[in-house]
């Protein structure tokens, strides 16, 4: 469960988290340097296809290539993991040092979402991505400016972040509004 605060808490996508080192964790300055992603890739053979996890020495975008301070929550998951597995080379690894791949994660997040009682069944089950997106609006509902998430998401331009966030900035404003309006009272 540790994996899922930490998607929750930094806005990683998860091939981001996946190809996470602990050497691009920082304790000390409690930073996580994102500058890899991985990726699952079909590999056919003999009519039959296998999908392997590629490991990408880039992000998804330049501007993927970012240095997320680390909140309270995240930092201690990552605490948490490091005493588990931080003799392995990658953050997400099994008992066996192998990496773990993206299914194991969304299996894991399903099982928690149906612990919960959050989604029961199949067509409730939303997607890891989901807490990257509630990570964007916990920071839009904290007040954060657009440039500020969207730094923090790595999307190559502000306007990716708009598009995708355009009901809560401007339900920002509708607030930035209404707060002038009872000052003014």
């Amino acid at each position: 469960g540790q994996a899922i605060v930490v998607l929750l808490f930094t806005g990683l996508r998860i091939g981001e988290l996946l190809a996470l080192t602990w050497n691009d964790i920082d304790f000390n300055d409690r930073t996580i340097d994102v500058n890899k992603n991985a990726v699952v890739a079909p590999i056919n053979t003999e009519n039959k296809t296998n999908y392997v996890l590629i490991n990408q020495n880039s992000t998804k975008t330049h501007s993927g290539n970012r240095i997320i301070p680390m909140s309270d929550p995240a930092y201690d998951a990552l605490q948490s993991i490091y005493k588990i597995n931080g003799d392995k080379k990658y953050v997400m690894s099994s008992s066996n040092g192998k990496q773990i791949t993206p299914r194991n994660i969304n299996r894991m997040f399903h099982s928690i979402l149906k612990q919960t009682g959050i989604a029961t069944t199949a067509d409730e089950q939303c997607g890891v991505h989901t807490l990257r997106h509630t990570f964007a609006s916990m920071l839009f509902k904290n007040g954060e400016e657009v440039k500020t998430v969207s730094e923090l998401l790595g999307h190559s331009d502000t306007k990716i972040t708009e598009n995708i966030y355009i009901h809560l900035i401007h339900k920002q404003k509708v607030k930035a509004i209404q707060g002038l309006n009872n000052l003014l009272k």
